[in-house]
């Protein structure tokens, strides 16, 4: 028999939240466990179940088995609001630990958690979830697959906020910033794991600095996309206040701490793309002139400094690592590559809206007519130089420059040769719905609608 299920009552004791439940001798007998050796428990309480896992405790009475007891770690008991004497179905077998781990970190669109679980630490499958186990430690399960943007947001951010997830007691999973847009991406992202209900949010708060009524007001902001209760605290700091996202688990921890530090073998585009966009949501800063746009990302870890420019590379910029100051500096003064940075959706509010304005006061009417005049060849299947003198009027000289012109930016290549004739065709689409997403949001910063956009021109 690999499995046993009975219903039980939760004993123990309240007030020092302990919770049990006892096993009949029969079927710690029929399954053949040991005194404090490793048992996988599932839970079941109105249709709602969890697993964990944790040791079996027997307790003898004049030498011989009395009974099989075990204690309801603190997860299992608030993901399904277990209380005192709730009757719960309970099974009970014997766990199977995983002893390899995945090679690819990606399958079907999803970041696969169990390739980034340590390997000191025990895992088995349940399905589709994964329950992380350490002598000692609370189990904890969560589901094995998130989607790739939701896990790239939320690491871009855990990279940036990195050094505040180890403390001398274990590892947690947290953000602390004021802005609550950061926090919707991390509570989504353990909301996809299936642990939401073990997710705590504080607010520090000054008193000196600020009041209850504008906290409670500021709190609001976070309805629809955390509805437990914020918990108020007060602070002795130099700020006003900030927000506290957390997740004190070990376990998940030392998990995240894990694929952090591999971050740069994750070779998922859109992943990464997710990943940067947080990052400098976290540490990056805009350095904006009239002629050029610096990005400027603060890492004080010179290893991270090193993956950070690895990634940011390999989409075409050129990072430099200043050492000295601990940061790593790129530029986007190309209204190409600032674009990209729209596209992604990279930077905090604030800084999204310093880069959309960037494009319009940049360069912005020669930058324009560039798309407008692909846009106006998008839809040949090829084109020369003749082509352009009878659709723009221009001379075969300013033709062949623009051609030039366009081929060494990207935006267009060969398609062939006829004798001396070159025929060209448009290579990337790209630029033109990066425009066209630029338009819109430039528009609706400035609260008016478009009468045409690019697309539909």
């Amino acid at each position: 028999m690999n499995k046993i299920e009975f219903y039980r009552l939760i004993k123990g004791n309240k007030r020092i939240n302990q919770y049990r439940v006892t096993v009949p001798l029969v079927y710690i007998r029929e399954l053949d466990l040991k005194h404090k050796r490793p048992i996988k428990i599932t839970l079941h309480k109105n249709n709602n179940a969890t697993t964990f896992i944790t040791t079996v405790n027997f307790t003898k009475k004049n030498g011989n088995l009395k009974r099989a007891i075990f204690y309801i770690n603190r997860y299992a008991r608030q993901l399904l609001h277990l209380d005192y004497n709730d009757k719960i179905l309970v099974s009970i077998e014997k766990p199977i630990f995983e002893k390899n781990r995945p090679r690819e970190s990606f399958k079907d669109n999803k970041l696969d958690l169990l390739a980034s679980v340590p390997n000191n630490m025990l895992v088995s499958k349940n399905g589709n979830r994964i329950i992380l186990w350490r002598p000692k430690s609370r189990s904890l399960e969560i589901n094995r697959y998130v989607d790739i943007k939701t896990a790239g947001y939320f690491f871009g951010l855990s990279f940036s906020e990195g050094q505040k997830c180890v403390n001398t007691t274990g590892a947690y999973v947290s953000i602390c910033n004021k802005d609550i847009n950061l926090h919707k991406y991390l509570i989504e992202f353990l909301k996809q794991l299936g642990v939401y209900n073990i997710i705590k949010v504080y607010c520090y708060y000054n008193p000196r600095k600020t009041n209850v009524d504008k906290i409670k007001t500021l709190i609001d902001n976070f309805k629809g996309i955390y509805e437990n209760p914020i918990r108020l605290v007060k602070a002795d700091r130099e700020g006003d206040y900030v927000f506290l996202t957390n997740v004190n688990s070990t376990l998940l921890g030392e998990l995240i701490l894990n694929a952090q530090d591999n971050i740069s073998n994750f070779k998922n585009k859109i992943f990464l793309e997710s990943f940067i966009a947080k990052e400098l949501s976290g540490d990056g800063s805009l350095n904006v002139t009239k002629r050029s746009i610096n990005i400027i990302v603060g890492e004080k870890d010179s290893k991270r400094r090193l993956v950070l420019k690895k990634i940011i590379d390999e989409f075409g910029f050129v990072g430099k690592i200043n050492d000295e100051r601990m940061t790593l500096s790129f530029d986007a003064t190309s209204a190409k590559k600032r674009l990209y940075l729209i596209r992604i959706n990279a930077f905090d509010s604030k800084n999204h809206k310093k880069l959309v304005y960037s494009i319009a006061n940049s360069h912005s009417e020669i930058f324009q007519l560039q798309i407008k005049r692909l846009k106006e060849l998008r839809h040949l299947e090829e084109f020369k130089n003749e082509t352009l003198r009878d659709i723009f009027g221009w001379t075969p000289n300013k033709a062949t420059k623009w051609l030039i012109a366009m081929k060494n930016k990207g935006f267009i290549q060969v398609s062939r040769k006829r004798g001396k004739a070159v025929f060209y065709k448009i290579n990337k689409l790209d630029i033109i719905k990066d425009y066209a997403n630029w338009e819109r949001k430039y528009n609706l910063l400035n609260e008016f609608k478009p009468q045409t956009s690019l697309e539909q021109k």
